[in-house]
């Protein structure tokens, strides 16, 4: 993956703590084995471009046992790129010796960087936390891809106004750009705000409102103007289950996010109940609906060729209709078909 530009990448992620059993239309808590088995399935999943961390195995209390697990359950899992956050700033040093193994030894992860390391540094309003703050150090000192993620919630930690909500949440975004780069001048790092939303009436997080798919939209634009690669989380639902709630809202957030140009869209399939379940099935679902979307975002090419004036001459002038022109179906193949 090539991040940056108007280049437009999707990718899961949600650490949720829940798995949708559809049979029974139940949660049951989430384990190592569901991590590795989603990140073996999106592995096949064309239009899904990166792996996030979809759940968080319940199982293990132990944090060093945990971050070298999901290490472990990510880089067996897939041979796409992939995203992973860590409990303790420790582990991070262990996880490259890891991946360096992977690739045939010591100094190969640095020189094709295939994992990039989250992590909430920001406890909202405008406060640093702890522990992920020196994650997100350590990382920078060790010249990784910072792919941090900034979350307030407008109405709780975050003003109850959109405007408000993004002005808070781009400070704060700033404030770990300028931290990353007084540990290590020009260290790569996603400018991941992440404005969520409220529902004022319960207090509980929407992640399928209109307006949660309005502001990630103008989150993007903020990062194009200071001409930052961009994170943004979308295609979340409020639904308990995949039905038609679930692909509305999806669907709509996700055009919404890749057409103002986000770099990278996270949450972007198999995410259920406002990021607290992970569903199999969805993941298969919104790998189709992301196609439809790619194709849309990749727009109309207008050329002589695809205008297509000579095919229109000929058929006005001789069958009248455009099946079996030869021209006509390269033309049909070109269109239609969706490109990587």
């Amino acid at each position: 993956m090539h991040v940056g530009g108007y280049r437009v990448h999707y990718a899961t992620s949600g650490e949720a703590v829940t798995i949708f059993e559809l049979d029974s239309k139940t949660y049951r808590p989430s384990t190592l084995l569901d991590l590795y088995d989603a990140c073996r399935l999106v592995d096949k999943l064309e239009y899904i471009h990166q792996f996030g961390q979809t759940v968080i195995p319940t199982e293990i209390s132990d944090l060093d046992e945990h971050d070298f697990n999901v290490a472990y359950a990510l880089v067996t899992g897939t041979e796409k790129p992939f995203e992973m956050t860590f409990n303790r700033a420790q582990n991070i040093k262990g996880a490259v010796k890891m991946f360096d193994m992977v690739l045939g030894g010591e100094g190969r992860f640095a020189e094709k960087p295939f994992c990039t390391f989250g992590g909430c540094p920001i406890v909202s309003p405008l406060r640093f936390a702890k522990e992920n703050l020196d994650v997100l150090v350590e990382s920078s000192r060790l010249g990784l891809i910072n792919d941090i993620a900034i979350a307030p919630q407008a109405g709780a930690t975050a003003p109850a106004t959109l405007a408000g909500t993004l002005a808070q949440v781009t400070a704060e975004g700033l404030a770990c750009l300028a931290i990353v780069n007084f540990i290590n001048p020009g260290c790569p790092m996603s400018f991941a705000i992440w404005p969520f939303i409220s529902d004022l009436r319960t207090g509980s997080f929407s992640g399928g409102s209109g307006e949660e798919a309005l502001i990630i939209a103008a989150a993007v634009q903020i990062g194009k103007f200071y001409n930052l690669p961009t994170t943004v989380p979308s295609c979340m639902t409020d639904s308990k289950i995949p039905d038609a709630q679930a692909g509305y809202e999806k669907g709509i957030s996700a055009v919404l996010a890749g057409l103002a140009g986000g770099n990278r869209i996270l949450e972007s399939a198999g995410m259920l109940g406002s990021l607290m379940g992970c569903s199999f099935e969805a993941l298969v679902i919104d790998n189709d609906m992301l196609g439809m979307v790619q194709r849309v975002i990749r727009g109309i090419e207008v050329t002589e060729e695809t205008l297509s004036v000579e095919v229109i001459k000929d058929v006005a002038l001789g069958a009248g209709h455009y099946l079996g022109h030869p021209k006509h179906l390269t033309g049909c193949r070109a269109n239609f078909c969706i490109l990587k």
